[in-house]
């Protein structure tokens, strides 16, 4: 605890989780008991961070816990995780047990993590901080690139759970996922972000450019579920399961003041991979909110995406954002350039439940499932000030897939609201197919705008060839 101060000076942190440049042939890799990891419990104050990683390629660096003043003057503040595959796979067998994280109880502010898979980055991450930035820049990165080549290969996994601990009070994000280059970066819980003539930055990168021949995948599922709070509860559930999934920038129960500045995130999926006689089994994708007792108010974010190349970025949660002469500009963005030809893919579908409450109840439950879905931009329950600013929002969906004799099997999107035994305000979205949007959404906002600029562009482009495709 305490104060961390940084005056003209250059903070970087650079995880590389590996460049990998292997040759493998005619080898069998199993892992059978996976990554688990349970938080403990306290009878007092709680600030916990739980993270298990099973796959190949995980990270997990500089997240933050519990930093009650962090200033940031006339310096930079950057934090890059990358994960580069160039591997070479030649008649490969893979099991894993997968990954699995409990979080603890108490009266307590939480992240809970579990990810399986290959090159999951989890990265940035702020848990109860109060961060101050005054004429600098900060900075957060992570992204994966694949281009690998695969030939004759079978990859089993058991999955990602994370289930959240519950308590009177809390405050907790709880993520689970599975698939492969998922990203979780620069997402604050219970945070405070002042930016004063500065620059903050925020971009999730996935790139898919591997060659896959004969490949045989199948993964277990993934499952998020938040704790109940036996007073008030603010939390983001989300499970993503498929490839290319995006979990970033979302802030929960924050003020984001921006003055003479400039904030933006970035979220971006992009597949130019070729994938010939393939066949991908995905076990689904379920979050579950917490319920909450006889408090004041329950602030929800549950998502579950499950297809390829999904997004959910810079949605916030009971957050105050003031803009004074300043821009803050999000874009989600999805490209499909890939070339497929007699695959099949079977997916699990995607289902959310929201929590309830005996109080107040202000949610936002979103389930994707199909193919290039985007989840942005969505505020519940929040305050927005536009002064002489601007607020910018980009959801972007660009299909230029060449599909010859492909099956795409999806089992639906469900999402269930949660009950209120008082004032309710809900969000609740389920989309299935190809190219859907879910981007900003404001449930319960206040917004305010003198003399600025507030604009939302939610954006769907398919060029695609589809030859002897079917889809169910």
């Amino acid at each position: 605890m305490g104060l961390r101060k940084i005056t003209g000076m250059t903070l970087v942190a650079l995880a590389m989780g590996g460049l990998s440049t292997t040759a493998v042939s005619g080898v069998a890799f199993a892992g059978e008991d996976g990554a688990q990891v349970s938080g403990g419990s306290s009878l007092g104050d709680l600030f916990q961070q739980n993270a298990a990683q099973e796959g190949r390629q995980n990270q997990n660096c500089e997240s933050s816990d519990t930093i009650e003043g962090s200033l940031l003057t006339g310096g930079r503040d950057a934090v890059h995780c990358a994960s580069a595959d160039t591997s070479y796979n030649d008649h490969i067998v893979s099991r894993s047990g997968g990954a699995r994280a409990e979080g603890g109880s108490s009266s307590l502010n939480q992240q809970n993590l579990a990810q399986k898979g290959r090159q999951n980055n989890n990265c940035g991450q702020a848990n109860y901080t109060d961060i101050t930035l005054t004429g600098g820049t900060a900075s957060e990165t992570c992204s994966n690139r694949d281009g690998s080549r695969n030939r004759y290969t079978a990859s089993e996994g058991r999955g990602a759970r994370a289930e959240a601990g519950s308590s009177g009070l809390v405050n907790q994000q709880n993520t689970a996922q599975e698939g492969r280059q998922n990203n979780n970066c620069g997402n604050s819980n219970n945070a405070t972000l002042v930016v004063r003539g500065g620059d903050a930055r925020g971009a999730c990168a996935n790139k898919n450019a591997s060659d896959s021949s004969h490949t045989l995948t199948r993964n277990g599922g993934s499952t998020a579920r938040g704790g109940s709070g036996g007073s008030n509860l603010n939390e983001q559930t989300t499970a993503q399961e498929g490839g290319q999934n995006n979990n970033c920038d979302n802030s929960n129960l924050g003020d984001i003041e921006v003055t003479g500045g400039a904030l933006s995130d970035t979220c971006v999926n992009k597949d130019v991979s070729r994938n010939r006689y393939t066949l991908t089994r995905n076990g689904g994708a379920r979050a579950e909110g917490g319920s909450s007792g006889a408090g004041l108010i329950a602030n929800q974010q549950t998502t579950a995406q499950e297809g390829g190349q999904n997004n959910n970025c810079d949605n916030t949660d009971n957050t105050f954002l003031p803009l004074d002469g300043s821009r803050e500009s999000t874009a989600c963005l999805n490209k499909d350039a890939s070339r497929n030809d007699h695959t099949v893919t079977k997916r699990g579908g995607a289902r959310v439940e929201g929590g309830s409450s005996v109080g107040n109840l202000n949610q936002q439950n979103t389930a994707q499932e199909g193919q290039q879905n985007n989840d942005c931009a969505n505020s519940n329950f929040g305050d927005v000030e536009v002064t002489q600013g601007r607020l910018d929002t980009l959801c972007k969906n660009v299909d230029r897939s060449r599909n010859v004799d492909t099956v795409d099997i999806s089992h639906g999107a469900r999402a269930a609201g949660g009950s209120s035994g008082a004032a309710l305000f809900q969000q609740n979205t389920a989309q299935e197919g190809r190219q859907n949007n879910s981007c900003g959404n404001s449930n319960d906002l206040t917004l305010s705008a003198s003399g600025g600029r507030v604009q939302d562009q939610c954006v769907a482009v398919d060029r695609s060839t589809n030859i002897g495709s079917t889809t169910y």
